[in-house]
């Protein structure tokens, strides 16, 4: 990834100039990273439901280099916004989304980290399990959730119609099922990003939730 032309890219589209105390886009910190370096732990410590066994497959899950290497040359702590009508997540915002805030917070559990979200509150989504990091976007109600003898239950809040017809009202909620629930909208983060930086969606990504 180019991440100089990437970063001129964002520059030339966007409708206002960064200045040296608002740059758009920053080096990573090493303590910054180990949000995505040590995500097990960091999750672990500042989630608001999971436990440790919970989240155990994540001590074991390898970051797709592309998503690594952006973050750490290109942290977007004051990425523009362009014609897709997106925020980009730095990282503190990542470690949020992933912790705190829904449906991120159970995403996460399935190796599913929110990048971005629409103005709408969309959740932008990379896949930590492919080492392409394909991008998705689903709605931000797609999960609920409910603690039952001290075990957190998940629940599809409006599954879709295949998940209906294939498990009726017990529909599980697990990888498999929950990317039947998500847009694609790239096979991969890198090509998500040289896109995106040359501001070539020219739609609004809730638009394809529709």
């Amino acid at each position: 990834m180019n991440y100089q032309l990437i970063y001129q890219n964002f520059k030339q589209v966007a409708e206002y100039e960064e200045d040296s105390e608002h740059p758009f886009f920053e080096p990573a910190s090493p303590s910054s990273m180990t949000i995505l370096t040590n995500l097990h732990d960091t999750c672990l410590s500042h989630s608001a439901i999971w436990t440790e066994k919970d989240i155990d497959a994540l001590s074991n899950l390898k970051i797709p280099v592309s998503i690594m290497r952006f973050y750490q040359e290109m942290n977007p702590i004051n990425a523009p916004m362009n014609d897709a009508g997106i925020y980009l997540a730095d990282l503190n915002s990542i470690r949020d989304e992933y912790s705190q805030l829904t449906p991120g917070c159970y995403l996460i559990k399935f190796g599913l980290i929110v990048i971005a979200t629409t103005i709408g509150g969309d959740p932008i989504i990379a896949d930590l399990y492919d080492k392409n990091a394909p991008v998705f976007i689903c709605n931000h109600d797609l999960l609920s959730y409910e603690q039952k003898d001290g075990q957190v239950i998940l629940s599809f809040l409006f599954p879709t119609e295949s998940l209906q017809n294939q498990y009726g009202n017990n529909i599980p909620v697990n990888r498999n099922t929950i990317l039947q629930c998500l847009t694609l909208i790239e096979k991969s983060f890198e090509i998500f990003m040289t896109k995106l930086s040359r501001n070539e969606y020219d739609y609004d990504f809730e638009d394809l939730l529709d």
